[in-house]
């Protein structure tokens, strides 16, 4: 993945940098959220555990998507601050809520 940061802005009050790059991959298809957030916090020196993704545009035919990321500076500013449904998708916590929610209805339902 080739990756070119378009712009960055410091928010020093909300503890954090709202970064909007742009991501070139090769290969048929769009990577995942995960390794996009990965190799965002590679290249901008951050945690992966601070980088929420807030917006991915992918341009239809094209090997490249925009991404409109904030960068923490620390754990507890992104628990404070993230919305929580952008929150949910990057640590993924709501699907290892519901994994056993599934479970439990199917051993009820037999």
């Amino acid at each position: 993945m080739n990756i070119q940061v378009i712009s960055k802005t410091k928010k020093p009050l909300l503890s954090r940098e709202d970064v909007v790059a742009r991501i070139e991959f090769t290969g048929t298809t769009t990577p995942a959220r995960k390794q996009m957030r990965e190799a965002l916090a590679s290249s901008l020196g951050a945690d992966a555990k601070l980088v929420s993704l807030v917006k991915v545009s992918n341009e239809f035919g094209s090997p490249s998507v925009k991404v409109d990321l904030r960068v923490y500076e620390n754990e507890e500013a992104f628990k404070k601050l993230e919305e929580k449904h952008l929150a949910e998708r990057e640590t993924g916590k709501k699907k290892e809520e519901e994994a056993p929610k599934a479970e439990e209805k199917k051993q009820e339902a037999k």
